[in-house]
């Protein structure tokens, strides 16, 4: 099996449309000194079918449901898009921490939907919710109501986080 792919962002000076861009002033707002502030990419090809619940994405290279944490990690920012829009039904993503949903009054979901048809993103607000020890393993499920109808279009995820950068002491 492959490795996974880990690329560390390139802060932009300026803001774009492009909903995956880390701005320069929301780095320096919301990182830590100690922190870097990395990606990781999840995609579905072909679709998902209509009435599925909790089906687990595979990271970019196709080789892995999740992402092994060495050291910790913080999850800051999410995206989703569809290569073509929705017109019925609700997609529904949601973030795991090894192998089950993350579950609470504050979690994070992402919808696809009559609202956000082919894409939506989100800073996460709790980010306590969200935050990975070594060993942790956290990844991307999605679900669909029975009336979803976009089962052919491909799926992207996107994920900013931070790991902690402090070098570790005796």
């Amino acid at each position: 099996m492959g490795e996974l792919k880990v690329e560390q962002l390139k802060i932009q000076d300026t803001p774009t449309q492009d909903y995956h861009a880390v701005t320069k002033e929301y780095f320096e707002d919301n990182v830590s000194a100690s922190y870097s502030v990395c990606r990781a990419k999840f995609r579905k090809d072909n679709g998902i079918a209509a009435g599925q619940s909790e089906v687990p994405m595979y990271e970019d290279s196709g080789h892995f449901e999740n992402v092994l944490v060495n050291g910790e990690h913080r999850l800051i920012k999410t995206s989703i898009r569809l290569t073509a829009a929705r017109t019925a039904g609700t997609l529904t993503m949601h973030i795991s921490k090894n192998g089950s949903k993350i579950t609470s009054s504050t979690a994070l979901e992402l919808t696809i939907d009559g609202t956000h048809p082919q894409e939506n993103w989100a800073e996460i607000s709790n980010i306590t919710n969200y935050e990975f020890d070594d060993g942790d393993k956290w990844g991307i499920m999605l679900t669909t109501d029975g009336s979803w109808d976009q089962t052919t279009a491909s799926i992207e995820v996107e994920c900013y986080y931070e790991v902690n950068i402090d070098p570790i002491t005796p």
